[in-house]
């Protein structure tokens, strides 16, 4: 009984690590939607932090930095899970950084919290010049009903790229020119 005893110890901490690695793994990914997307200069475009894991929460924050020669930060705020939710909302979008952006979208009711699957956050932006602007999360928190924060929440990086779509040249005027050519082009001989 005196070895078992003497053993207690080593078996809680192991189990509480087992916990809390338990806990260190679970992962939530976040995702940018539409993912490495498309735009003409002029254009304007939604892109959505979205969530995909039916799990409950009360609040999003989050800094973003992107390439501010290419598009122009037309404003954020809350996605359709808090805006179609019925709760008061409290959300903020500020840029006080060229190329970077802090937004938030918070449940003010104290017992009042979300499930996903849905868009958290929406950004508007438009294209400015052709190029290729990678779209980084440097700081991403979902909070739990609780106000606690959840611990390993990951948002990967997308990209927005600026140009002019191809477009088919079909028939222009002034490129076509009016030739007789007979009696087929195609054959051995032909006269122009």
């Amino acid at each position: 009984m005196k070895k078992f005893i003497k053993y207690i110890p080593v078996l809680m901490a192991a189990l509480i690590l087992a916990m809390t690695a338990g806990m260190a793994s679970a992962q939530i990914d976040l995702r940018f939607s539409p993912p490495d997307s498309t735009i003409e200069p002029g254009a304007t475009t939604r892109i959505s932090v979205m969530l995909d894991d039916a799990i409950y929460f009360r609040t999003i924050e989050l800094t973003v930095t992107y390439d501010s020669t290419l598009i122009r930060s037309l404003g954020g705020g809350k996605g359709t899970l808090f805006s179609e939710s019925g709760f008061f909302i409290w959300d903020g979008f500020e840029e006080s950084v060229p190329g970077e952006w802090h937004g938030f979208a918070v449940i003010m009711g104290a017992t009042d919290s979300l499930s996903g699957p849905g868009e958290l956050f929406g950004w508007d932006v438009e294209g400015l010049i052709e190029g290729t602007s990678p779209i980084i999360a440097i700081e991403t928190e979902l909070f739990e009903p609780s106000a606690n924060k959840y611990p390993g929440v990951g948002l990967d990086a997308t990209t927005l790229r600026v140009r002019w779509a191809p477009t088919a040249v079909h028939d222009l005027p002034g490129l076509r020119n009016e030739l007789d050519i007979y009696p087929n082009p195609f054959n051995p001989r032909t006269q122009i």
